[in-house]
């Protein structure tokens, strides 16, 4: 219960961050890298977390590019943990770490 909370607070930190990137006209204004990581977090939060059935390969494939596309290793490994865990439980601790280097990857740009 209080991972499934933590990932809440996680994706409404999320939103916040992207709405303030966002001008008036909708285009987002910062680096390369932070709009991959904004890119990539929105895709997780659509694709992965607001799923009800089980990720097709297509959207499984794009996932994976954007988070290679990012070229930070240490977000690569979680993400490889993340797709290699074993429970659900272990699962929803990778997304919390992912959560929170995305993030900060988003706040650094």
């Amino acid at each position: 219960m209080a991972l499934l909370a933590l990932t809440a607070i996680l994706l409404f930190q999320y939103k916040e961050i992207k709405d303030r990137f966002m001008d008036t006209d909708g285009g987002v204004e910062m680096a390369t890298e932070s709009a991959r990581a904004l890119n990539f977090l929105d895709d997780f939060a659509t694709i992965v977390l607001g799923s009800t059935e089980e990720i097709n390969l297509e959207d499984r494939l794009r996932l994976e590019n954007e988070v290679r596309a990012l070229g930070n290793k240490e977000i690569l490994d979680i993400w490889q943990a993340f797709t290699e865990a074993g429970t659900d439980q272990e699962a929803q601790e990778y997304v919390i770490k992912l959560l929170r280097l995305l993030i900060a990857k988003v706040r650094e740009g």
